[in-house]
């Protein structure tokens, strides 16, 4: 006779690996379309409901915006970096969820999420464009020239909603930096992958 022994091995579950996050986003990109689904078959729209949408939908970037930090800490690479660009985004996501059931009437909150949601931002670019390992010297000052001017624009929007600036000639340089941001981001991407691409042929 013989006797089997038979072990449930359980796949080890890494709350911060980017597949949490990617499962998260999933998860509440549904949750919400249920809620609405809820709302539409009940015919009726309460304030609680329209708090858990929000919530749901708030969700989906947040948990977005965390892949690309984690990656850095699976990575191994610039893991300061990751780690702070985790933490703001966390810290971020409760700011957001506590305006949306608590309804804070106070600027001081309002501030603090807006701050803190606007490093989180940064830090998500600033990981993003990390992740790159650029082919050619050219991309890698482009890299950390945009870094720079990510780190520029979220420093001078903090300082304008703390020292709630109202002057046009202060925002439209702000403005110009956040676009610059933008498009030197997506340039480098599409530069180091079109030099990463000819180098292999």
């Amino acid at each position: 006779m013989l006797a089997g022994k038979f072990t449930l091995v359980l796949p080890k579950l890494d709350p911060l690996a980017p597949g949490t996050f990617l499962a998260g986003m999933s998860a509440a990109a549904v949750a919400a379309f249920l809620v609405i689904v809820a709302m539409a078959l009940l015919g009726e729209y309460t304030k609680a409901r329209g708090q858990l949408l929000l919530t749901f939908l708030v969700l989906v970037p947040f948990c977005l915006s965390a892949i690309p930090p984690s990656t850095l800490l699976r990575r191994g690479r610039f893991q300061p970096v990751g780690w702070a660009g985790l933490l703001t985004i966390g810290v971020g996501f409760m700011l957001v969820a506590t305006g949306i059931w608590a309804t804070p009437g106070s600027d001081a909150f309002w501030k603090t999420a807006a701050i803190v949601s606007i490093v989180a931002a940064a830090l998500l670019m600033s990981s993003w464009l990390l992740l790159m390992t650029p082919a050619k010297a050219l991309v890698f000052r482009l890299v950390w020239t945009v870094m720079a001017t990510t780190v520029l624009a979220a420093s001078l929007l903090v300082v304008g909603i703390i020292g709630e600036i109202k002057l046009a000639a202060y925002w439209w340089p702000v403005a110009l930096l956040l676009f610059a941001s933008a498009l030197g981001t997506l340039v480098s991407l599409a530069v180091d992958r079109r030099l990463q691409t000819n180098t292999d042929l």
